[in-house]
């Protein structure tokens, strides 16, 4: 059990890098940090780490 959190939890920091670079490229011109595009990398995360629990 312990490994399967471990994992569940490097898959979503993993995602939530991915996801974060990939928009700081797509957006140079915006900022990174502001809540509404925070909540929507980690709404991203969080569905394809769940989505990926569920294979």
């Amino acid at each position: 059990m312990a490994e399967f959190l471990t994992s569940l939890l490097f898959t979503f920091v993993l995602l939530l890098v991915i996801f974060s670079v990939a928009y700081k490229f797509l957006l140079p011109e915006k900022k990174i940090m502001n809540i509404k595009n925070l909540s929507i990398i980690l709404g991203q995360a969080l569905v394809i780490t769940f989505m990926l629990t569920l294979i």
